[in-house]
């Protein structure tokens, strides 16, 4: 990562398919943040009497995890493919899949276990799909501007997924959650076209054309992917303690709690804008210290602190989030080989995939082990083993790397003196 101008995010808006395609990724996002609410909803109007729970339980997982099983059973298939034909298929799968459940449903014929399987099937390839958008991007811009473009591109993502939620609530105290439903698959087919689109504007530079500065090291992509994991494991056993933590706080119950999730969004957009100016630093290095300085601020949560700092330290923990995924996924593809940069990318993704929710029980294990702010200090502290482990790593790297240098001077030949 070389140094930048004072504005790195210049000549990423700049860029003729980045300005085109980042509209359409609000929109999708913003549908995303729709389905929260909307998946849920429709799940509790399906539900029998007494299933509720494992019916929205279901729903949930249903919308997501499949995602990391694509990941393996179609990596032979896709792994290869144009990253924006990955994309784009990703998408136009939701609007197509999430179309016709809403269909179904307003039909009469829509089952508990049907709406399952049709939540399943529209998130089959959205690992692949995150991948390509990633990887695409990584095709566009050069080296020095795909820190900025990645942060652009998540903090374009995560500002039109805050809308979502609300927007949704909005439209159900009016309408069916089945047509919310139908207008999140709306939003994915207007990035499906928007991305069919630009790519018949013309050529893109594809990411498996080039290659990198010095060759890749599947150790380094794997130590990456699995500090990613652990880190947003132990993240989301925490996430499912806030609604013990916020009940704890004088005053503070529902209300509370939507402060703490506002306040992370908020911290999360504020850390997309500031990771593009981190280029110039080393990057193993960075996400190290991102790491221990995410524990800390998680760490607070579990101290009988003031609801504000407990405010602000969840606040520093959006933004220190942001910041460290914006860097891994940049280290990730300026470090693994450009023909195989896709399908690392969709492994990243589903890696994530599956550690959130099982964070989730996780989290419940550890309260009911060792009790609530002793569980989050425990968490934290397992994410600040990691950074530990990655800054070891970085220092591993650092030395071997030293030692090749010095072995290649002294393998050149040196010059006679006659």
């Amino acid at each position: 990562m070389t140094g930048r101008a004072r504005n790195p995010y210049r000549s990423v808006a700049a860029h003729p398919r980045v300005r085109w395609i980042l509209p359409a990724v609000a929109v999708s996002s913003l549908g995303d943040g729709m389905a929260e609410v909307a998946v849920i909803w429709l799940a509790l109007r399906l539900a029998p009497p007494g299933g509720e729970g494992w019916w929205v339980a279901a729903a949930a997982g249903a919308y997501t995890l499949p995602g990391a099983v694509g990941t393996l059973v179609l990596g032979r298939f896709v792994r290869r493919r144009d990253p924006v034909l990955l994309a784009a298929g990703d998408a136009a799968l939701r609007a197509v899949a999430l179309t016709a459940v809403a269909g179904t449903y307003l039909l009469g014929a829509l089952t508990p276990a049907l709406y399952v399987l049709g939540l399943g099937l529209s998130s089959v390839l959205h690992a692949w799909g995150q991948a390509g958008l990633y990887g695409w991007l990584a095709g566009e811009l050069a080296e020095e501007d795909r820190l900025a473009g990645n942060a652009m591109l998540s903090g374009v993502a995560t500002a039109a997924a805050l809308g979502g939620p609300l927007l949704a609530a909005a439209l159900l105290a009016r309408t069916d959650a089945a047509l919310v439903l139908a207008l999140d698959g709306g939003t994915f087919a207007v990035l499906a076209v928007a991305l069919l689109a630009g790519r018949r504007r013309g050529p893109s530079r594809s990411v498996v054309a080039e290659r990198p500065r010095s060759p890749g090291h599947p150790a380094a992509a794997l130590s990456l992917i699995v500090l990613g994991a652990v880190v947003l494991l132990f993240f989301g056993a925490v996430y499912v303690m806030l609604p013990l933590l916020a009940r704890q706080h004088p005053g503070g119950g529902s209300t509370f709690l939507a402060v703490l999730y506002t306040a992370f969004t908020v911290g999360a957009l504020v850390g997309s804008g500031l990771s593009g100016f981190l280029d110039g630093l080393p990057p193993r290095l960075l996400i190290a210290v991102l790491t221990g300085a995410f524990a800390l601020s998680l760490a607070v949560l579990g101290l009988p602190v003031p609801e504000v700092l407990t405010v602000v330290s969840f606040a520093v923990s959006g933004l220190l989030w942001s910041m460290y995924s914006t860097v891994s996924i940049t280290l990730l593809q300026r470090t693994v080989e450009p023909s195989t940069l896709v399908g690392v990318l969709a492994l990243n993704s589903s890696a994530r995939l599956v550690a959130l929710p099982v964070g989730y029980g996780l989290g419940g294990l550890l309260v009911s082990l060792a009790g609530l702010r002793p569980a989050i200090l425990l968490a934290a502290l397992s994410v600040a083993g990691a950074g530990w482990a990655m800054a070891a790593c970085a220092r591993d790297e650092r030395t071997r790397a030293m030692v090749e240098q010095c072995d290649d001077a002294t393998a050149r030949p040196t010059r006679s003196v006659t």
